[in-house]
């Protein structure tokens, strides 16, 4: 065979492997791409399970939070009222009928009450 007959034998082959190993690659891509979506499919469902697992919990501890602040509220807002009811009888000179709850009442000077009359 001459040179040039030897080169373009050479030259073939070299096409034709360069073209089978861009096939290859072009399925190794492929399959690499159907495994990185399945992956990413999955990942994306985990993430919507936590964070649906994540709300579910917050949830119920905000209402647990709620629930203990309306507690915590009510019972100052009910010892507002028991201060208030005992200044009330307190300044009507009606000291003695407060009702006590467990709770000592001091009772008012009898020389302080004609003074502020």
């Amino acid at each position: 065979m001459d040179v040039l007959s030897e080169t373009m034998s050479r030259l073939c082959a070299d096409i034709t492997s360069l073209r089978r190993a861009r096939q290859e690659l072009k399925q190794t891509l492929t399959r690499e791409t159907l495994t990185r979506k399945a992956a990413v499919g999955t990942l994306c469902h985990d993430f919507a399970a936590m964070r649906a697992q994540m709300s579910h919990r917050r949830g119920k501890e905000r209402i647990t939070f709620l629930a203990n602040l309306q507690r915590c509220v009510n019972q100052q807002r009910q010892a507002v009222r028991n201060d208030l009811s005992g200044a009330r009888f307190a300044w009507m000179g009606k000291a003695e009928d407060i009702p006590s709850r467990g709770r000592q009442v001091r009772q008012p000077d009898p020389s302080t009450r004609s003074r502020n009359r």
